[in-house]
């Protein structure tokens, strides 16, 4: 089934760094399935919630993490190999190259990987300001930069509301969330207000081709940054699903 692939994952291996013995340094990738399945674990999702929630481009992953109860320690990212991933990247076939083949990451990769549903409509993520919305008003009216922990923060505040936009708002922040710390991670701990304009209509939210702007954010860094791999930003977790496996590494 389309979003249970991504739960297989590799061991950790830690890195020595400049050649020096003994010295061990460990990147930290912002790109996190283990915090998504914590996340979900850690609310207490009603039927309210799942109702909204079957609306939006990441239910499928949802139902899989719930439907799995899966521990969140099997899911530790191997930085290590996505360090050997991204190194590997061949400018001039704008693919990986592995073990003597060259493995390209598709837009249909992406939504196979991690179960994302939507339509054809191109989703922009260039940087806007706060958005004016109600959601906003509602949950965060002061506040000029929100992060992952804001998030979680007003995400259980919502779960144990017994209003209707109470109940909208938990979806809302759920899929905030998948966004800002899974599919479009940054270096850093802060959400695009961007992101919310798109999680903020359900009816909308599935109009949007999600797996083609994953995989856009992606490849447009890993181009610009795959010879300082410590620098590349989106989904890299998708790497050690996709393109490690292919290649027999």
């Amino acid at each position: 089934m389309p979003g249970r692939v991504l739960f297989k994952q590799p061991n950790i291996v830690s890195r020595s760094v400049g050649g020096r013995k003994g010295v061990k340094q460990r990147l930290n990738f912002r790109s996190n399935v283990a915090g998504i399945i914590k996340l979900v674990y850690a609310v207490n999702l009603r039927e309210v919630h799942l109702a909204y929630l079957r609306r939006t481009p990441f239910w499928i992953m949802i139902d899989a993490i719930l439907m799995n109860q899966i521990d969140h320690t099997e899911f530790r990212k191997g930085d290590d190999l996505i360090v050997r991933i991204l190194r590997s990247y061949s400018v001039r076939e704008g693919k990986f190259v592995l073990g003597g083949r060259a493995v390209d990451l598709t837009d249909e990769d992406m939504k196979l990987l991690f179960g994302l549903q939507g339509g054809n409509a191109f989703l922009d993520l260039t940087p806007r300001p706060r958005p004016a919305s109600d959601f906003v008003q509602r949950r965060c009216p002061g506040t000029s930069r929100i992060t992952a922990k804001l998030v979680k923060d007003l995400l259980m505040e919502a779960s144990v509301g017994d209003t209707p936009n109470d109940h909208e708002d938990t979806a809302k922040f759920i899929c905030l969330y998948v966004c800002g710390k899974l599919l479009f991670a940054t270096s850093g701990e802060t959400i695009s207000w961007t992101l919310i304009r798109y999680v903020d209509n359900f009816d909308a939210m599935k109009l949007y081709d999600w797996g083609a702007a994953v995989r856009n954010m992606l490849m447009c860094s890993v181009r610009d940054f795959h010879r300082t791999p410590e620098k590349v930003t989106g989904c890299v977790v998708a790497l050690t699903v996709r393109v490690q496996p292919v290649c027999g590494s």
